[in-house]
């Protein structure tokens, strides 16, 4: 009865003030009216969480990030997400954390952002699409078809300088091609210099 006075020993309340040791808002409630609750002292087992307590802005999304794309995540950098409930709105935040382990299943590893949410339009358990930001990067880039395979050597034939009797003269040149998908441009990451001249189609007759 002690717990439970509003003040004197001989007024005792159905009410009871419960204090939350950090500051938020309640995101939970395990707990209803008349619902008997004993505490880890009273032979109950564990006790039992009768509130969870969260800020909801900033709020954490958690992302999952392939194990080939680690090398260009980091702390700090800028992402957006869309949430099915509002989908013409883009919520903007930052990389707080990158998890140290990969998952052996998926082979990809956790990455929290804290996202702006002044609105208070997020919720918990929302199904958000996240795009992560990252540092664009400048190279020269070729078309597919002008790439010819050799063994194990990607090969590019590239312009000389001299001519031969009013001919342009083509040279076999080994090139270091980045990953970009199917068709379309690919990203030479060494062996062509910007503004060479090279052959983007027919490179196998030469």
């Amino acid at each position: 009865t002690r717990l439970l006075s509003a003040g004197t020993w001989d007024a005792v309340t159905q009410e009871y003030t419960l204090r939350s040791p950090v500051a938020g808002e309640v995101v939970s409630r395990a707990v209803t009216p008349g619902l008997e609750v004993q505490g880890q002292w009273a032979g109950a087992g564990a006790p039992a969480e009768l509130f969870t307590i969260g800020a909801l802005d900033p709020l954490w999304v958690l992302g999952d990030v392939y194990e080939m794309d680690l090398p260009h995540v980091r702390k700090g950098l800028p992402v957006e997400v869309r949430v099915p409930a509002f989908p013409e709105r883009t919520f903007r935040g930052r990389i707080d954390w990158v998890s140290d382990v990969l998952d052996p299943a998926t082979r990809t590893a956790k990455v929290r952002c804290a996202i702006e949410n002044p609105e208070r339009l997020l919720r918990p358990e929302m199904a958000p699409v996240l795009s992560i930001g990252l540092p664009s990067h400048h190279h020269v880039a070729v078309p597919r078809d002008a790439l010819l395979r050799l063994g194990d050597d990607v090969v590019e034939f590239v312009a000389a300088s001299e001519e031969r009797d009013g001919q342009l003269v083509f040279r076999r040149r080994k090139v270091v091609a980045g990953d970009a998908g199917t068709g379309g441009l690919v990203p030479i990451l060494d062996g062509l210099a910007p503004g060479e001249r090279v052959v983007v189609s027919g490179g196998i007759f030469l």
